[in-house]
């Protein structure tokens, strides 16, 4: 498996989550759409400023 830096990385998670997708089957991939398109706005304007914060935060560090 990749180094932990690696792993933490956005090019690490964007590399697991590219992996994890093409292990899914084709329903699973289909369903995954269909949350997102009903569900992702929302989940994006709530969280998503949170988790820039947190992301700056650690980075600052």
């Amino acid at each position: 498996m990749a180094p932990r830096g690696f792993a933490r990385s956005p090019v690490g998670m964007a590399i697991i989550a590219w992996r994890v997708w093409q292990r899914l089957p084709p329903s699973a991939r289909r369903h995954a759409f269909q949350v997102a398109r009903k569900h992702g706005f929302k989940v994006a304007t709530t969280h998503g400023p949170k988790l820039a914060s947190l992301v700056a935060k650690r980075k600052r560090r």
